[in-house]
């Protein structure tokens, strides 16, 4: 096993090069769109560089729960390989996200995709109805949408980069869906909660978007 302290089994300088090369390019067209860098993102040398970067920045572990020590205890040298095998299998997670190809919708060539992994959408579904569980109906709404908006900016903040609108939208759909029942099972036999009444706590409340470019759509079925 190599270890990332004791050698450097990948020259910063070829990385650097195609950094500087990138640089440049987009230096000289300030429009140019770099379509075909999927298969530099997984070379060895990219890889090695992104773990000596984190590493030297003693980067904390993603939304994915894997740390410095899990790599160093797994072999870097072997998890980074894993990494660029999974390639050929559809695509691969890495810190959280995922990495994949698919045609691109106006040219019809293939591009890379990063969005959401799955491991990271149920966590923080996990989050969202570890707020709005039965043993959590007296707690003050106030206070419940001060800490679901914590998860969600940070969440937001976190997946702003790549093509994450549709599992954003999605994660939207879901806070309106565990607050309607939430809601509904607090209120009990006071009356029905209706879908304007809802809504019209939801745009009072100020609870944050993960998708905030979009007005969700309420169901009354949910309700």
């Amino acid at each position: 096993m190599v270890h990332a302290r004791q050698s450097q089994p990948h020259p910063r300088e070829k990385s650097q090069a195609l950094q500087r090369r990138l640089y440049l390019a987009a230096k000289r067209n300030r429009s140019r769109r770099f379509h075909a860098l999927y298969d530099r993102i997984v070379r060895p040398d990219v890889l090695w560089r992104a773990w000596e970067d984190v590493r030297a920045n003693q980067g904390r572990a993603g939304v994915d729960g894997v740390r410095i020590e899990d790599m160093e205890r797994h072999g870097v040298g072997a998890y980074l390989a894993e990494l660029a095998a999974d390639l050929g299998c559809g695509g691969f997670d890495f810190l959280g996200f995922h990495f994949h190809k698919r045609p691109s919708r106006r040219t019809g060539r293939l591009v890379p995709y990063a969005g959401p992994s799955q491991k990271a959408m149920k966590t923080v579904r996990e989050k969202i109805r570890e707020q709005t569980e039965r043993t959590r109906m007296r707690v003050d709404l106030g206070e419940l949408v001060g800490v679901l908006n914590r998860i969600i900016t940070g969440w937001r903040a976190y997946f702003a980069i790549g093509n994450s609108t549709k599992k954003l939208a999605d994660l939207d759909r879901y806070v309106w869906l565990r607050l309607g029942r939430f809601l509904r099972k607090r209120q009990g036999s006071r009356g029905r909660l209706l879908p304007a009444a809802f809504a019209e706590w939801e745009r009072r409340s100020g609870l944050a978007y993960f998708y905030p470019k979009g007005r969700r759509s309420l169901d009354p079925c949910t309700l």
